[in-house]
């Protein structure tokens, strides 16, 4: 239930949004899931966009929010009472002539990119006051607050490798790595990582939070360099690629040209996936997905490793492995 909406205001649920009229007080027939809640006060380019993660348990479950024409944001209700009133007009249907109904023909789409994201990943994630809120370019200065900053897991871990071969090693298969995020930031739960994936690409894709897209561009990064991993959790990464096709799927077509995603970081993650895993149980399932990406993106992803003039990798791609000489 968004109450108080001034018509005009551009409002969207999941991968639908719209300008919205007079009568509008919100969207009916939502299905149980996460979804993701989105508003601008109009659709121009330069508008600033919030939005925020909900999670629908049961078909009856009801979020009540209230345009505020000072932060130019739906902001949840707080009060309990106000809100159990409303939620009891909503299942009396006393709103039911001003309510859109949920584009269910999204559904299939959406479910590809949130069925990772469940209550408790919104709870750990989300910024205090819920709201994630557009910021102005990577690195750059952010319209978000304290309140407004999203709390992704620390990614960093103190470097423990001190022989040259072993960080040759580690820097070339970084399962290492990817068991040590899972064990220390991640409760031992893998599954974990898969939600804040798909919490992160949603956030940026939606809510064009830059802080995001860095998040979701060191999982990436990192996900697709496990060598060993990929047959040692063969069906956590079965369900991580499945979730990078839904993503690319939704990506524009100039995806492989912009600037945050050009050159070496995203072409090269793939490029990399689709190398380590030609002699895995995954071998089909990755064909599939750079057969897709390829068709798309009229792109096409080599196998072997980008190399400069002098044979040597080039020292101004970050992403490129660290090869130490003994």
């Amino acid at each position: 239930l968004c109450l108080d909406v001034p018509a005009g205001t551009q409002v969207g649920i999941d991968l639908n949004s719209w300008k919205v009229g007079d009568r509008f007080q919100g969207i009916t027939g939502v299905p149980p899931g996460a979804h993701y809640l989105y508003f601008a006060s109009s659709d121009d380019d330069g508008a600033l966009v919030s939005g925020l993660f909900l999670y629908v348990a049961r078909d009856d479950d009801v979020w009540v929010g209230r345009w505020s024409t000072f932060t130019e944001q739906i902001l949840p209700l707080t009060d309990i009472e106000e809100i159990d009133r409303y939620r009891n007009g909503v299942r009396q249907h006393d709103f039911d002539y001003n309510l859109g109904r949920y584009p269910m023909d999204i559904l299939q789409s959406w479910t590809a990119l949130s069925n990772h994201i469940d209550s408790r990943t919104i709870a750990r994630l989300a910024p205090i006051n819920s709201l994630i809120v557009s910021s102005t370019a990577p690195g750059g200065e952010e319209s978000t607050t304290d309140v407004s900053r999203t709390y992704f897991t620390d990614l960093s871990l103190p470097r423990t490798v001190h022989e040259p071969g072993e960080v040759t090693a580690v820097n070339l298969d970084r399962s290492s790595q990817f068991e040590e995020l899972i064990a220390k930031r991640f409760a031992g739960n893998e599954a974990l990582v898969l939600g804040e994936l798909q919490f992160a690409f949603v956030a940026f894709l939606l809510g064009q939070s830059f802080d995001a897209f860095d998040q979701w561009k060191t999982l990436v990064r990192l996900l697709c360099s496990c060598e060993r991993a990929l047959c040692a959790y063969s069906q956590f990464f079965a369900d991580f690629i499945d979730t990078l096709r839904a993503q690319v799927d939704q990506a524009p077509a100039e995806f492989f040209t912009v600037e945050l995603t050009s050159n070496n970081f995203l072409h090269r993650s793939l490029s990399d996936l689709f190398e380590l895993g030609q002699d895995t149980g995954l071998k089909d399932r990755l064909q599939q997905f750079r057969l897709a990406v390829e068709s798309k993106f009229h792109c096409l992803f080599s196998t072997e490793p980008i190399l400069n003039d002098d044979g040597r990798f080039d020292p101004d791609d970050e992403d490129a492995p660290a090869i130490v000489e003994l």
